[in-house]
């Protein structure tokens, strides 16, 4: 069924497109509709964005990523604000927290698909597997304000644009080529990439973009190889794209993204336990297909409809030295959306309305086994439908409405249990200016509703109440996931406010500045959190052994509070940025701290630009509060503060060389859980903490035709 709905979108929109252009002169020329750049420093209002920067959107672009030599994710997010990036061995993979919230709690996507290899739930599947160098541009939406995304929304999204053609392709030309070459001193590591664009017709473009990075195994800051993971890895990444207009039917993009990536890791930690030993073999490999349309009538203001089919798979697995068995995690996502943007006149107001549907189903192969050593399969569908009008009274004024309806269902389809949910979320965004004369400040607030479904493994465990028993951190233990079908989705009364200031000319002609504060809270009603069970036992080999019972459960209430700020001055010679978040967040139950809320944290950069504006140069300065969590030690974070040196230049239009140390003074440091084992016969304490690297010069040369 789902195969059959995949031509639905274009169906309709082909269909429209057709109706609509037997009745219109097609010799019309396409009335163009002003498309205004986001960043995060700059604030817009672009009709094809869902959630406008008005609301808080940032668009990071390939430009920044690039000037930051970024190698993994967590490079490319390093300065967002509401964004936190902790490594997952490394260049082995990046898990993204967003105010303060992270795994499924978050929506990751690659232009606009979700990537929910997060639904499986253990194993490090909150990681997010992309390449920087195909990446065009990064949407981060912070808050409530992405609750037209569905469910994840309760953080935020990030939402990854791959290269188009016209990246490609040199201006004047038909084609274009881009050759990148970089080394990285700690872990001796190379990375290649290539890429090509070219106009094959007069409508049609096409793109191939290859990268492959061999990243060696790095030493931490006290000069040791680091411990758990963190090897390196081999990444092999291709992105094909071609785009084709039409004057009858519009504008078909379609894709093929893959990746594959291999590593050793020795052991498996998480959350600061030690819960696996011996080296490990690891294979990721990431493809997805997706097809795009989009058409905009000639002489209708109300048709701008786009929609897209995509499906997408992440398949890992891992073999384990003296084992047999591979453990293997899948996720194939099927994904359709059709929404329709439009920029009209009513009653002497302009509107900008958005109305779209979206279709997500999740087949997911779990490590989990049953009873005949089967692998355990879920499914997960939520399909919704939103709207939302963005509109301004006067020049003071602005209001943006929203509604989100969702219907979700999970199923595991060895037992035949099931978890259903469904709801409506709301939000209102007003936006005023206080000064007619002056529209550089302006005071905002959202209000409004967002949640999370609950993941498969929250509501099915293991698939069964069997009992496993192996070697742990604390030696050997049993343990037992009681399921729980019946968990309600997370849900979140959310509210936001402050002021942003963004002046031009401040000190010079062409200097800019910007400036945001806002505070969050974020009301979190059926927290789903894991809970201890009393304890049973197991007879092995005629010896008793206590089990850990634990099982999921919706807490009443949870809340998250803090601030957020940004400062960002630039000029035709200096430039600096300061950006900081503190988020707290507590059980109002048992009033402990929750604890997979990230510490405080805090980005400053300063630098100036030399010689005609062709070489950038300076510093950056990155530091994170630790995190004391009051059930567990376990979950205890590290305070660090890590600083980079930069320089880059532009040689002429073709070259340039960028050179990075990170980490420049070789700081021993961890963006995870401490991890302290003891051994449970000698009491000796043995450090298995995930460090960062130490010290790392970067050095790379583009050339671009």
């Amino acid at each position: 069924m789902t195969r059959k709905l995949f031509i639905l979108p274009f169906a309709l929109s082909s269909l429209y497109a057709a109706v609509v252009n037997a009745k219109e002169d097609t010799n019309q020329i396409k009335k163009n509709i002003e498309i205004i750049s986001v960043n995060a420093d700059k604030i817009g209002n672009p009709v094809d964005e869902r959630v406008s920067a008005l609301e808080g959107a940032q668009l990071i672009s390939s430009e920044y990523i690039r000037a930051q030599q970024a190698s993994t994710l967590a490079d490319a997010l390093s300065k967002t604000t509401s964004v936190q990036v902790d490594q997952d061995g490394g260049s082995q993979g990046s898990q993204v927290i967003v105010r303060g919230l992270s795994g499924d709690r978050v929506s990751t996507r690659i232009d606009g698909v979700p990537k929910n290899f997060n639904q499986t739930r253990h194993g490090g599947a909150g990681t997010v597997w992309i390449d920087p160098e195909v990446i065009q541009n990064i949407t981060v939406i912070p808050g409530v304000a992405s609750n037209l995304y569905g469910s994840g929304s309760l953080g935020g999204i990030i939402d990854m644009e791959t290269r188009d053609p016209a990246d490609a392709i040199s201006e004047g030309r038909d084609y274009g080529f881009g050759y990148r070459q970089g080394y990285e001193s700690n872990g001796d590591s190379l990375i290649t990439g290539l890429e090509f664009g070219a106009n094959l017709t007069d409508s049609t473009a096409g793109l191939v973009n290859y990268t492959y990075r061999d990243m060696g195994a790095y030493e931490d800051g006290d000069g040791k190889e680091a411990i758990g993971g963190s090897t390196g890895s081999q990444d092999s990444n291709l992105l094909v794209k071609v785009v084709h207009d039409t004057d009858l039917f519009g504008q078909f993009e379609l894709s093929v993204l893959e990746m594959d990536k291999s590593y050793t890791s020795r052991g498996t930690i998480s959350r600061g336990l030690a819960l696996s030993s011996g080296t490990q073999e690891t294979d990721v490999h990431d493809i997805s297909y997706n097809i795009k349309h989009r058409y905009q009538a000639p002489n209708n203001d109300w048709v701008n409809i786009s929609s897209q089919i995509a499906t997408t798979t992440t398949e890992r697995t891992r073999q384990t030295t003296g084992e047999n068995d591979l453990s293997i995690w899948k996720v194939s996502t099927d994904f359709i959306e059709v929404q329709n943007q439009s920029l009209v006149s009513m009653m002497n107001i302009e509107h900008q309305i958005n109305f779209g549907l979206d279709y997500t189903v999740d087949d997911i192969l779990t490590a989990y086994t049953d009873t005949a050593g089967s692998q355990l399969e879920r499914e997960r569908k939520i399909w919704g439908i939103y709207a939302s009008d963005r509109f301004d009274i006067n020049k003071q004024l602005s209001f943006v409405l929203g509604l989100r309806y969702d219907n979700f269902s999970s199923t595991d389809l060895a037992t035949g249990a099931s978890s259903d949910n469904k709801g409506f979320f709301p939000k209102l965004h007003i936006d005023y200016k206080p000064f007619s004369t002056n529209d550089n400040l302006s005071l905002f607030g959202v209000v409004g509703k967002s949640f999370r479904a609950p993941s498969v493994h929250e509501a099915f465990g293991r698939g069964s109440t069997e009992i496993i028993c192996e070697e742990g951190r604390r030696g050997f233990s049993c343990s037992e996931y009681v399921p729980n079908s019946s968990l309600e989705a997370e849900k979140a009364d959310s509210y936001e406010v402050g002021f942003r200031y963004t002046p031009s000319s401040v000190f010079t002609a062409s200097d800019e500045l910007y400036a945001h504060l806002i505070y969050v809270n974020n009301d979190l009603e059926n927290f789903i959190s894991e809970k201890e069970l009393s304890s049973g036992s197991t007879i092995i080999d005629g010896k008793e052994f206590d089990v850990d019972r634990s099982t999921f459960e919706n807490i009443d209430r949870a809340e998250i509070t803090g601030i957020e700020m940004r400062i960002n001055y630039t000029n035709d010679h200096f430039f600096t940025a300061l950006s900081a978040q503190r988020l707290e967040g507590e059980d109002k139950n048992t009033g402990n701290n929750l604890v997979d809320i990230s510490p405080a944290s805090a980005n400053f950069s300063i630098g100036a630009y030399l010689l005609e504006q062709k070489v950038r140069t300076g510093i950056d300065v990155s530091w994170r509060d630790k995190r004391e969590v009051d059930e567990s030690s376990s979950f205890n974070r590290l305070s660090y503060t890590v600083v980079d040196g930069f320089a880059s230049y532009e040689i002429n239009d073709n070259w340039k060389v960028q050179a990075r140390v990170s980490n420049l003074f070789d700081k021993l440091y961890t963006k995870r859980y401490q991890s302290l084992s003891v051994d449970p016969d000698t009491q000796e304490q043995s450090d298995l903490t995930y460090y960062e690297p130490g010290r790392n010069i970067k050095a790379s040369v583009a050339y671009q035709f």
